[in-house]
């Protein structure tokens, strides 16, 4: 019964840290909303806020993955590589494409 209760216990406190990372990220929302309504911020101001709310996302991430050990996946941009083939395993194209031989 003890691990049961030492599993209920870690659980618990897994959903409280990603409740409260729910509640950090609706505040960052708040403040985003708010700071939207600001049109005298300078160029520099600006990039400071937005460095801010970069470490604090990443910050969010990081704890994310400790807690839970889900990583967000990043998007990569950019082109796609050629699909590689093993040479060794020929394919034919006909039968791939459904192409009927007469």
């Amino acid at each position: 019964m003890s691990m049961l209760r030492e599993h209920h216990r870690e659980t618990e406190a897994k959903i409280k840290m990603v409740e409260a990372m729910a509640r950090s990220q609706a505040a960052l929302a708040r403040l985003l909303e708010q700071l939207s309504d600001i049109s005298e911020l300078s160029l520099q101001q600006s990039h400071l806020i937005h460095d801010n709310i970069v470490s604090l996302a990443q910050y969010q991430q990081a704890l994310c993955h400790a807690v839970t050990g889900w990583r967000w996946r990043e998007i990569k941009q950019g082109h796609a590589g050629a699909p590689w083939l093993n040479h060794h395993y020929p394919l034919d194209v006909s039968k791939a494409q459904g192409v009927e031989e007469e």
